[in-house]
C-alpha cells in the first residue's frame, strides 16, 4: 500500500512540474510574441520581478524585466514614443497608487524610449475608451536598454 501511495504520490509531483514548465514556457512565449521586436528571441532573456496572481493566471499583476545582449537588435519601430499616455498611466496606475508594487511605480518615470499597450477585454463605458480589463504594457527604457512587460488581469 505504501508502494503505491508513493508511486501515485511521484506521479502528481511529476506532473506538477511539468504544468510549472509548460506555463513558464507558455508565458515567456506569450511576452516574446506580443513584443514584436525581432524575428528571434535568441539574446534576450526574462526576469520576473513582481508577481501577485498567487499561482493563478486570473487576476493579479506582473512586471518582467526583460533584457538583450549587446548583439541583439530590436525594432522598436511600430511602438509609440515616450511619454505613455496619461490616461493609462492615470488608470493603471496613479488611480491605484496603494495597490502598485514600488517595482510597477517606476515605470512611469522612464522618460527616454518607447512603449506599447497589446490590449485584450476592452473596458465599456464613457471615458473608457483605450483601456482594458487585461493588458501588457511593454515600455523600452533607452537610457539603461531595457524591455519592462507589465501584465494587468482583471
Amino acid at each position: 500500500m505504501k508502494k503505491i501511495a508513493v508511486i501515485i504520490a511521484s506521479i502528481l509531483l511529476g506532473g506538477m512540474v511539468i504544468c510549472l514548465i509548460v506555463f513558464k514556457i507558455f508565458t515567456d512565449n506569450s511576452i516574446y510574441s506580443d513584443m514584436g521586436v525581432s524575428d528571434s528571441y535568441d539574446g534576450f532573456e526574462i526576469e520576473k520581478v513582481f508577481d501577485n496572481h498567487k499561482g493563478s493566471p486570473a487576476d493579479g499583476e506582473a512586471l518582467y524585466k526583460i533584457t538583450k545582449d549587446s548583439n541583439t537588435k530590436a525594432d522598436f519601430s511600430d511602438w509609440k514614443k515616450l511619454p505613455i499616455d496619461k490616461r493609462i498611466v492615470e488608470f493603471y496606475i496613479t488611480k491605484r497608487y496603494d495597490h502598485v508594487s514600488s517595482e510597477i511605480r517606476k515605470l512611469a518615470e522612464i522618460s527616454e524610449g518607447y512603449w506599447k499597450i497589446v490590449e485584450k477585454n476592452p473596458i465599456e463605458g464613457e471615458g473608457m475608451k483605450g483601456l482594458y480589463g487585461n493588458m501588457k504594457l511593454y515600455i523600452y527604457d533607452s537610457q539603461h536598454d531595457l524591455i519592462y512587460c507589465y501584465v494587468f488581469d482583471s
